[in-house]
């Protein structure tokens, strides 16, 4: 029996890797947006310009949703890994 790897399936594997990456970085993006945005309102409202005060609340938010999702989003990388060696052994065999 042999396999045959077509554009179609290289494409899927792009696909499954976008929707990875996004699916990975997307709750660290907008918790960081939605901080970043905060503070800046809160930095013109007081007439600060000082650019590094944002940076421990983002780093700390950063830390924070890595606790609570990391175990899930964690999983989900493994499953998609797992996924992927297993095209890659199919089209060793091949």
């Amino acid at each position: 029996m042999r396999l045959k790897v077509d554009g179609s399936d290289l494409l899927d594997i792009v696909k499954e890797s976008i929707r990875m990456i996004s699916t990975l970085s997307g709750p660290f993006i907008i918790g960081v947006l939605i901080v970043g945005i905060g503070i800046g309102i809160l930095q013109a409202a007081a007439q600060v310009q000082e650019m590094t005060i944002s940076f421990v609340p983002k780093l700390f938010l950063v830390t924070l949703i890595l606790f609570y999702f990391g175990p899930s989003l964690g999983a989900k990388f493994e499953v998609f890994v797992q996924s992927l060696f297993a095209k890659i052994i199919l089209v060793g065999l091949s």
